[in-house]
């Protein structure tokens, strides 16, 4: 009975507690949270854009429309980029709070400026160089001894990572600063210019002028597109304000996502903006694309995947090599523990309190557990999406450049070892453009989705098969002399002639293979096969040539 009653009086001092605790945490945490933490009515700051106004940057208008900086206490200027004007230069001066910037941004900290990283928006970067049709300029190597616009060391990241993934030195072409005129190609002022694949081929597609793009993604450059970022400093300073603004802008990037017309319409009616609707909802379509709201969260930052993106500029130049990505995100500069610490000043409660921690523990103990197990996993499946998404080619489902050169690599190095045979099946599709021309880019998507499954069909399981780039795949066969890469070739080459395809078309490959040689290397290979495939497209088409 005693004890009974002890419990039974323990019961009721904890439920007594509990009310007068919840009544006094409201009050008690507010007076200690609202006025050192709160964002102070209609502050103002400054977002500097890397680029005229255009949806590129729809998010931040769906933010000031939808009053998303307002609830936040916020008056943000959005200004737009004007030349002379960089986005990070800017941000390190103090004109501006926060600004835009591609991966280029990861030099920056390389090379000692202290900017902090807030938040991803585009998780594959838009920027490409586009060359015109008739030219016949379509790869990184046809560039070398052109006349190509770019802005170097700003917004270029790509396109510096691309031409050292492939061995393209500043030598080997002409380097031209970036007027910012869509007309260069057709006036003849450069062979190539760097442009973004959301808006700019949409100004000659409307003029009926055929094009070509160059894009990173295909040579296995996955950097991140545009950042929201601000300097240490700031984010220390005014630590609410920047996490006030990076919340009001990925819910206005949201909006802007599930409502690209409404965005588009309050576009041309409030901004200075000398673009058609038409204009702009094909940007809004493409920029979802780049986005990915349906593969990955906005604002994910993730530092294994800006660390690649280091390596690649630290291989390319001695100053960024000494440098780090320490305190880069803004996770890493603002301190978890200081909510703790605020709550501490109200953690007075004492005996009471003590009471409802140790009844509560067991509870409390049980839940975090299976909160920290679901987090566990949550984050692991997220890990798992995004190492995938490196080395997977979105659209064909096969393995990209960058997973094909580190297969490439370790079997060469095993038939060097090891003295054993290696061989390079290399084909791509014949009249592939006409197809794209006559039937459009969906379609032609259609085409190499479908050629993958074929080819994957007739791949052994040693064998490793994906995208080179554009309309190209490449097999490479472990284990395998050139008679059996042959074999193997034609068997695929018979399979895709005969097969039926979307809308009854029949399609055609031309076949390149060639057999590793003692003491040659991975390029002499490599180009030996690239040979054979040109002389199978001079031979007719259709066809497997070895070298």
């Amino acid at each position: 009975m005693q004890q009974q009653s002890l419990i039974f009086y323990l019961l009721t001092f904890r439920a007594t507690a509990l009310r007068w605790w919840r009544r006094f945490n409201f009050a008690a945490v507010a007076c200690a949270f609202s006025l050192p933490l709160s964002v102070s009515a209609q502050e103002t700051v400054d977002l500097q854009l890397k680029w005229f106004h255009q949806f590129q940057f729809a998010g931040f208008y769906a933010a000031q429309k939808e009053g998303y900086y307002q609830d936040e206490g916020l008056k943000v200027n959005i200004r737009e980029f004007s030349p002379g004007q960089e986005a990070i230069h800017s941000v390190i001066s103090g004109k501006s709070e926060f600004a835009i910037a591609d991966s280029s941004v990861v030099l920056t900290k390389l090379m000692g400026e202290p900017v902090v990283v807030l938040a991803t928006i585009f998780q594959q970067s838009p920027l490409a160089l586009m060359t015109l049709e008739e030219a016949n300029l379509t790869s990184p190597i046809d560039l070398k001894g052109k006349r190509v616009m770019y802005r170097r060391n700003f917004d270029d990241a790509v396109i510096t990572a691309m031409f050292s993934e492939l061995g393209i030195s500043d030598r080997d072409y002409q380097h031209v600063p970036h007027s910012f005129k869509d007309d260069e190609l057709l006036l003849g002022n450069v062979d190539a210019m760097a442009v973004y694949i959301t808006n700019q081929p949409f100004y000659y597609q409307e003029r009926g002028i055929k094009v070509n793009l160059i894009q990173p993604a295909n040579y296995g450059i996955d950097f991140y597109g545009d950042l929201i970022f601000t300097t240490k400093e700031y984010l220390l300073n005014n630590t609410q304000q920047a996490l006030a603004f990076r919340k009001a802008s990925l819910k206005g990037w949201q909006y802007a996502m599930d409502n690209p017309e409404a965005v588009v319409d309050w576009m041309l009616a409030n901004l200075d903006i000398d673009k058609s609707k038409d204009m702009l909802m094909f940007e809004a379509q493409m920029t979802k694309r780049m986005i990915k709201p349906n593969l990955i969260d906005l604002g994910t930052l993730n530092k294994k995947r800006f660390q690649r993106i280091a390596d690649i500029y630290q291989q390319a130049s001695p100053e960024a090599a000494k440098g780090n990505l320490d305190d880069f995100l803004y996770t890493e500069v603002i301190s978890p523990d200081v909510d703790y610490k605020r709550v501490a000043y109200v953690s007075w409660l004492g005996l009471a309190l003590l009471i409802i921690i140790i009844m509560s523990f067991w509870g409390i103990n049980k839940r975090l557990k299976v909160l920290v197990a679901e987090r566990t996993k949550a984050l692991e499946a997220s890990k798992q999406a995004l190492d995938k998404l490196v080395v997977t080619d979105e659209l064909t489902g096969l393995g990209n450049r960058r997973a094909l050169n580190k297969f490439f690599v370790q079997e060469l190095d095993k038939a060097t070892r090891y003295h054993r045979p290696l061989s390079l099946i290399l084909f791509d599709i014949d009249h592939f453009k006409q197809i794209n021309d006559q039937y459009g880019h969906n379609f032609g998507d259609t085409i190499l989705k479908q050629i993958s499954t074929l080819a994957t069909q007739k791949t052994r399981v040693v064998d490793f098969i994906g995208r080179w780039g554009g309309e190209e795949f490449l097999m490479i066969c472990p284990e395998t002399d050139v008679n059996g890469a042959l074999i193997t070739a034609e068997l695929l080459r018979e399979t895709i002639a005969s097969h039926r395809f979307s809308q009854n078309l029949s399609i055609t490959c031309s076949f390149g293979v060639s057999q590793w040689r003692e003491g040659e290397s991975q390029e002499t290979f490599f180009a030996r096969c690239d040979s054979a495939l040109y002389q199978a497209k001079h031979a007719g088409r259709n066809c497997v040539k070895t070298q």
